[in-house]
């Protein structure tokens, strides 16, 4: 028993280290520039614990509407270096601010090599909900919008 805990600890940790990579993705060959409407749509009402409408049925709402977004999220491939590279120059220049997203590759070793959170897009929800196909990609708001980036490094 006690080696098969010790078996799927490591597995985990292998699996936190080093994620499966987000399928689909290419180094940015042509850079792109698209807008995402982060509108989210109600077709049923949302209820309360205790069947109170929240929200109707039919009701959008764009969340910028009413806040502003002062993030960036820039999506890299930590497997090349030309990539990290540029994530950590554009890191460097805006600080805190930037969120780096990895798509492949380790972010705990960039962690702990630049010493600041570093994300991953498990399962590519984050790409497929922004359509990114290419990396290096940047996602910031844009007016009422999310702009996608996806640029050299």
């Amino acid at each position: 028993l006690a080696r098969l805990q010790a078996e799927a600890a490591q597995r985990a940790r292998r699996r936190v280290d080093a994620p499966p990579p987000v399928a689909g993705l290419r180094r940015t060959q042509a850079p792109r520039r698209a807008l995402v409407d982060p509108t989210l749509r109600f077709d049923d009402a949302v209820v309360d614990g205790e069947g109170r409408v929240v929200v109707p049925a039919g009701t959008t709402i764009n969340p910028f509407n009413t806040l502003r977004w002062h993030n960036e999220l820039l999506f890299v491939d930590g497997g090349d270096p030309d990539q990290v590279r540029h994530a950590k120059a554009r890191r460097d220049a805006l600080g805190p601010a930037l969120k780096v997203v990895l798509v492949a590759g380790s972010p705990t070793a960039l962690m702990r090599r630049w010493r600041v959170p570093v994300y991953f897009d498990q399962g590519g929800r984050l790409v497929e909900r922004f359509g990114i196909q290419q990396v290096p990609a940047r996602v910031r708001q844009e007016g009422l919008q999310l702009q996608i980036d996806e640029v050299l490094p």
